[in-house]
């Protein structure tokens, strides 16, 4: 697939599909996860966090937000209200989970990643593989939380966000504040927080 992407502009396929597919090298091989719901969060949705990591790293911010946009965007259109479940609850062979494995999934990684601060987060996530690589005890999202709260800061805004993100069905909410309007030129330009 990544050979068969030809790159945009905006986004650089190619290398978000080679980035994916060798994120799994750390989610997926070398902490193996279990088969059970939600399992397979923690290699695919991971893989999807970890290709926004990389996309920004090496190719600035503008890719990485293109790579998160049209995630957010196929979310948006393909999930089936209906039939989604949490991300704990999801599995590989439902059609409804897919979008939620893959795009959801590497969202609320990175969200948790934002919450925590990249430091305690990684501090976290080396602890994670330390714990699961070559441990015959495959992790699920349960075990990734639990060994990720010992690094949160703040620890009753992590379990806030863990139990909202990871184990109830929430889909985000945007909201605009200190929306400002300016002519620039021919046109208007507008920014917001």
């Amino acid at each position: 697939v990544g050979f068969l992407s030809r790159p945009r502009q905006d986004m650089d396929a190619p290398f978000a599909v080679a980035a994916h597919e060798a994120a799994h090298s750390w989610w997926g091989h070398l902490v193996a996860p279990g088969a059970g719901p939600g399992g397979v969060v923690m290699s695919e949705g991971a893989a999807n966090f970890s290709t926004m990591l990389l996309l920004e790293t090496v190719l600035g911010p503008r890719q990485r937000q293109a790579f998160a946009y049209e995630s957010e965007a196929f979310y948006g259109e393909h999930r089936e209200p209906s039939e989604e479940k949490p991300l704990v609850e999801t599995y590989r062979f439902r059609p409804a989970d897919t979008t939620v494995i893959y795009d959801k999934g590497g969202w609320v990684f990175w969200m948790l990643m934002h919450r925590m601060g990249p430091d305690a987060f990684f501090q976290g996530t080396r602890h994670f593989f330390q714990l699961y690589h070559g441990n015959p005890d495959h992790p699920m999202i349960q075990d990734f939380v639990a060994a990720m709260r010992p690094y949160a800061p703040d620890k009753a805004a992590y379990d806030e966000f863990v139990r909202q993100w990871f184990f109830e069905l929430v889909i985000p909410e945007y909201r605009l504040s200190e929306v400002h309007k300016a002519k620039a030129g021919a046109g208007w330009e507008v920014t917001a927080l």
